[in-house]
């Protein structure tokens, strides 16, 4: 029996699939680069029902609102929509990432994260109040640019936070004049990009590190291209299985389900949407009676997967596309199987790798798919 087609019978027992993670640098904040610009204009970062999934799994209040009010240019809307709806029509007509929309609303009024708002002896306004003033948009005392109600707070913040025009127009080398919060006076300072600027205009206080830790705490790095798409790890304590998902939805979705048994261990390496050589589809295998998942890019290995029965009963079925990777061009993803645990680790660590063999429990199965980059071309 040739040994792929061993392996392969031998995933009808269980299997357990491991990714360990790559060596990362940590995020680093910049107050003159507090985003870059590609972030600011990734508006298709989430869908709408990400937004949704991300939502369910916070405990705010944004989970089931709904309203009829926001719309472009002060219109409104006359249909009732969720508020992840109303987020997403947002950011896609003002071409704004939803993930500093989102961070936005929770560094104003913690609308992401607070299921209610308890009123103290200086702060009496409670959800209401919140919601009326979601996105910060012109709520101060006096102000001639008033946009009361959640929709028009959205429409309008996410209007202003990717403005280009007026107050927002920015160029290399600008000076801006804010208020530092560590010296407590006016400061003058350049920011290095446009979404930068318009943070420093939406809200003129000096180093805006509130919002950047909110969304690195939400959504990762805040400064990682957005075409790099992290690939996350769950760990089944009860079962030992890894499960790996590249959708923003389903993570949040699993968050949300707060099973105890359930571990979320955070990116295990990412993959290059924009790369050209990326281009293999990367399938996720359910089976259901070891609660195990397999993954694969190899067509042929899938084939024979499927083929497997168990009790009569087909061992695995095609769970989804987990996503988009190569096999002959990028950073080697490697395969390894421990016999004795019936379990399979994927790695793109050389040293992580070096380790597992020489343990001598481990035997390398060898390259089981790449991890494209783009090459910007010549000239």
């Amino acid at each position: 029996m040739a040994g792929g087609l061993r392996t392969l019978l031998a995933l009808a027992v269980a299997v357990a699939v491991f990714a360990l993670p790559a060596v990362a640098s940590a995020a680093t904040f910049d107050p003159l680069n507090v985003f870059s610009d590609e972030t600011l204009r990734a508006a298709n970062s989430l869908s709408r029902a990400d937004i949704q999934a991300f939502l369910d799994s916070q405990g705010g209040v944004l989970k089931t609102y709904s309203c009829a009010e926001g719309g472009p240019n002060g219109l409104h809307s006359t249909v009732v929509k969720p508020a992840s709806q109303i987020i997403f029509e947002a950011c896609q007509y003002w071409n704004v990432n939803p993930k500093i929309v989102l961070s936005t609303l929770e560094k104003e009024q913690s609308l992401i994260s607070q299921p209610y708002h308890l009123a103290t002896a200086t702060h009496t306004y409670g959800t209401a109040y919140h919601l009326t003033n979601a996105m910060g948009a012109g709520v101060y005392a006096g102000s001639p640019d008033r946009h009361p109600g959640f929709g028009d707070q959205v429409w309008t913040g996410t209007q202003k936070l990717g403005q280009t025009t007026g107050p927002y127009a920015w160029y290399p080398g600008k000076p801006k004049q804010v208020y530092s919060y560590p010296d407590k006076h006016d400061i003058i300072i350049v920011p290095a990009n446009q979404i930068t600027w318009n943070l420093y205009t939406y809200t003129p206080y000096y180093p805006q590190s509130n919002v950047w830790n909110i969304c690195l705490r939400f959504f990762g790095d805040p400064q990682a291209a957005p075409r790099m798409r992290p690939m996350y790890r769950f760990y089944n304590k009860t079962t030992g299985a890894y499960f790996f998902t590249m959708s923003e939805g389903e993570r949040f979705r699993v968050i949300a389900r707060k099973q105890t048994y359930i571990k979320y261990q955070g990116v295990v390496f990412t993959v290059d949407s924009s790369s050209t050589a990326n281009v293999v589809p990367l399938y996720r295998l359910y089976n259901k009676p070891g609660q195990r998942y397999f993954y694969t890019a190899s067509a042929t290995e899938m084939a024979a997967a499927l083929r497997l029965r168990s009790g009569g009963r087909p061992t695995y079925r095609v769970d989804c596309l987990a996503g988009y990777v190569s096999l002959t061009t990028g950073r080697p993803v490697y395969r390894l199987y421990c016999r004795s645990a019936n379990s399979y680790i994927w790695t793109t660590s050389e040293t992580e790798k070096a380790a597992l063999i020489r343990s001598g429990k481990w035997k390398y199965n060898g390259v089981g798919y790449r991890l494209g980059e783009y090459t910007p071309p010549s000239g």
